[in-house]
């Protein structure tokens, strides 16, 4: 029976983390073609200095973390915060998935993309890439900014990491964040590769200075110490920071 209750508790385990797994922000890289290659080269610029014809992508940063916005339809929910790769100054990202086309109407700016245009609900979650009539957005205190459907205004950032809402105020749960434009120029070679995963066997065989990615289940966290296990064998993690 213990044996048997064990063996349950590990599958439920499993089973949480996977759904966690699935809700974390994606990770944007410029591997290829078929995994997001870049088609040219992204770089920072001004909302005043983006013309009818430039092909933008927004994002919000802080901490060292960058996300962007989506272009992927959004009907139900705000677009998923996705984390973006970004080397000397340069965003590395795939046009098609990032790529708005931004116009100057009375008032501000509406921001289009192949799914639809960004709308504003009166929710907090309310952000919309759908059919609706766009949003009239503008900078403000650094913030995208524009009325919902109800006339209230409604500053856009990242919630918590996982996807973009709008909300009354800056003061809370986008606080301390980044806004900015990158118009797409160019062509660039792809950045540094990031490294194909390892089992942990392969990675404790390794050379002194060798890098790995390895993958595993969590078995025991210690402080800084987390140990993660897979088929192959157990290796202890040891970040610069304890993660809760």
């Amino acid at each position: 029976m213990r044996k048997q209750f064990i063996y349950r508790v590990l599958v439920s385990i499993l089973a949480v983390i996977s759904m966690i797994t699935g809700l974390l922000p994606r990770a944007v890289y410029a591997e290829g073609d078929t995994t997001g290659n870049m088609t040219g080269t992204w770089t920072p610029v001004a909302l005043t200095d983006i013309t009818a014809d430039d092909t933008v992508a927004v994002t919000m940063a802080k901490d060292g973390t960058t996300w962007l916005l989506p272009t992927a339809a959004a009907t139900s929910s705000g677009p998923i915060a996705d984390i973006a790769t970004v080397q000397d100054g340069t965003l590395y990202a795939q046009a098609a998935d990032y790529g708005w086309t931004i116009a100057a109407v009375e008032g501000g700016y509406t921001f289009t993309g192949p799914n639809g245009t960004i709308t504003l609900t009166a929710t907090n979650n309310g952000i919309r890439v759908n059919a609706d009539p766009a949003a009239v957005l503008s900078v403000t205190d650094g913030y995208l900014a524009g009325a919902d459907t109800g006339g209230t205004k409604r500053y856009i950032g990242v919630y918590n990491a996982t996807n973009w809402r709008s909300y009354t105020s800056i003061n809370n749960n986008i606080k301390d964040q980044t806004l900015g434009f990158w118009k797409l120029t160019g062509e660039a070679e792809d950045p540094e590769e990031p490294l194909t995963q390892s089992t942990i066997a392969e990675a404790l065989a390794g050379q002194t200075g060798e890098e790995f990615m390895v993958k595993g289940v969590v078995t025991f966290v210690d402080g800084r110490n987390v140990y993660i296990q897979d088929e192959t064998g157990g290796i202890c993690l040891y970040p610069d920071a304890a993660d809760t």
